[in-house]
């Protein structure tokens, strides 16, 4: 067995030269970053076929850099369109079964007459074992029996069979999934599909915390562990209840109205002295009222629910989310009617956001919309996106997490990566993700009455106080190393792994803000462009030098790159 992974990205050139960059890291990685022509590489867009003529442009660059891929390995994936062109992606395979993570993106121009970023995490795969010995059904009741799982499995699991990279191995495994209530979680269980050996076991869903910080991985000796079977048959039962015939329903779209704070009591109030306990009266002075759009009223009566989020109940505890006979949610914190109408107000505004910048229509980042459970993770002082199911869910320990801003904003950044990426894993995607959500979530609140205050916090009201630490957006000292992998929420010195990519993208934003040079719709359109193209085992590298890159293609010759390029390179993250 062998596997060699390759990482080649290309985009436009930069407006202070060409950057070819080659290194060496994570086995053999390779990037050079230059934008190529289609002439040059010997294809042309003779038919409009854009399919046909990425996988001829893939193989062409294959030839030039001699990176091994394989027409027959490949299959196409999906496309998307974005403010500077079309990107086309393809899974490798090895008969007809997916290599997971590994993956080729090809970007084109507007034009389709120019390559502007080439990625791929291609593995030259031999000597791997072919042979399914152990059934679907098999597989599945191995991952539940020899799991850690109690009490009730809250939906279907999901089963694929496909190669997965483990430790330095590629193994033929099924891919279980497995939605629990305890441990809450959205559970991955890799099963060896000759041999039936439980190969790994872990969380998927994506925390705003380090998931032992709420402790929620801890066995309840209380629960019992039902079998599979039991499960299922609860499953069968409340799939028949839904089934039940009721009388039609008369539904139809109207506005409402609800309290929030806009972003947090903390920032409007400029008052970090607040905490949970703080008389009611404190806070009385950051409520405001705003339009809740576009509300779903069936038989008269209003649900938080339109085309862009839907609050639903699918983790624990079981709370049905609230509705309104008159379409007003008057409620204020600590009644969790309150957190319903965050949740929904500020997932909904940053979702038409997007599409105001662009990204409507066929860039359209959230077509079948979002779902949140804005009262779930057992209660715990926490929060997670589930890239599994597509949906969010918001804990209430100390502080609800949905009474801040940018704890709402920090998940939906997650979930923007992952719409856009299609499988943000692997590389430094663990700290880049944490640190593109603070990013999203601290630039939106800057922007708001007294954002200026501790701009360099994040999670101003949720954090930064007994709850937990919050983060930080200046960790000015942290420095990069390309040949480590940087992690989610790991130690970094003084600092956090999250804090070395959220401090470079943060600060340029805030300095590009003060100085002028930009608008804050340019900057958002810059760093959600950054993401396209791209793949599985992005390295910060990659990532910044696309930011650059993006900066020269959108917004040329107006010196923004500049404040990227120092932010980054203060921290080695580009040389």
């Amino acid at each position: 067995m062998k596997a060699i992974s390759c990482v080649l990205a290309l985009v436009s050139t930069l407006a202070w030269g060409n950057y070819d960059i080659t290194y060496t890291a994570d086995n053999q990685l390779k990037a050079v970053f230059k934008e190529v022509s289609l002439e040059s590489l010997g294809v042309s867009n003779v038919d409009g076929d854009l399919e046909k003529l990425a996988l001829e442009a893939i193989l062409k660059i294959s030839e030039k850099y001699k990176l091994k891929i394989e027409k027959d390995y490949l299959k196409f994936d999906f496309k998307n369109e974005s403010l500077v062109g079309s990107h086309f992606r393809f899974q490798q395979i090895k008969n007809d079964t997916p290599v997971r993570g590994s993956v080729v993106s090809i970007s084109f121009d507007k034009e389709a007459e120019k390559v502007i970023k080439f990625y791929t995490t291609y593995k030259e795969v031999k000597d791997v074992s072919e042979s399914e010995d152990v059934r679907e059904d098999e597989a599945i009741e191995l991952a539940w029996n020899r799991s850690q799982f109690k009490g009730e499995l809250k939906e279907l699991p999901n089963i694929e069979l496909i190669y997965k990279e483990i430790g330095n191995k590629i193994v033929l495994v099924y891919d279980v999934t497995f939605t629990v209530g305890e441990p809450v979680g959205t559970w991955n269980v890799s099963v060896d599909a000759t041999t039936g050996k439980i190969l790994e076991e872990e969380d998927k869903n994506i925390y705003r915390r380090h998931y032992h910080e709420h402790n929620h991985a801890k066995k309840n000796s209380k629960v019992k562990k039902a079998s599979f079977k039991e499960n299922l048959k609860k499953l069968a039962m409340k799939a028949s209840k839904s089934l039940i015939l009721s009388k039609p329903e008369l539904v139809w779209k109207a506005d409402g109205r609800g309290v929030i704070f806009d972003p947090n009591p903390v920032t409007t109030l400029r008052n970090d002295s607040l905490n949970d306990n703080s008389p009611a009266s404190d806070f009385n002075a950051a409520y405001i009222n705003m339009d809740l759009k576009d509300l779903t009223v069936r038989d008269g009566v209003y649900y938080l629910e339109n085309s862009n989020i839907k609050l639903i109940d699918f983790d624990r505890p079981n709370v049905d989310p609230s509705t309104s006979n008159d379409g007003v949610w008057d409620n204020v914190r600590k009644d969790v009617k309150f957190n319903d109408v965050m949740t929904f107000y500020h997932l909904d505004l940053s979702m038409n956001y997007l599409k105001s910048i662009g990204y409507s229509g066929e860039r359209d980042i959230f077509p079948n919309g979002l779902k949140a459970d804005a009262n779930g993770v057992g209660g715990a002082d926490n929060s997670y996106y589930q890239p599994a199911n597509k949906r969010l869910a918001f804990g209430h320990g100390c502080v609800d997490d949905n009474e801040d801003t940018d704890v709402i904003l920090h998940e939906l950044g997650h979930a923007i990566e992952d719409h856009i990426v299609g499988g943000f894993s692997g590389g430094d995607t663990g700290a880049i993700g944490e640190g593109f959500g603070d990013y999203w979530a601290a630039s939106y609140s800057y922007t708001r009455e007294n954002g200026d205050f501790k701009p360099n916090w994040v999670f101003k009201w949720d954090g930064h106080n007994s709850c937990w630490g919050g983060r930080k957006l200046n960790a000015l000292e942290a420095k990069y190393d390309h040949s480590r992998r940087y992690y989610a929420h790991a130690r970094l010195g003084s600092d956090v792994t999250d804090e070395l990519w959220s401090t470079p993208i943060f600060q340029a934003f805030k300095s590009l803000m003060d100085d002028g040079k930009a608008t804050y719709d340019e900057i958002q359109k810059i760093i959600i462009e950054a993401h396209y193209g791209l793949g599985s085992g992005i390295k910060m590298r990659d990532m910044a030098t696309s930011i650059i890159n993006t900066v020269s293609r959108l917004y040329p010759n107006r010196g923004i790159e500049e404040y990227y390029i120092s932010n980054f390179k203060r921290h080695n993250i580009i040389e």
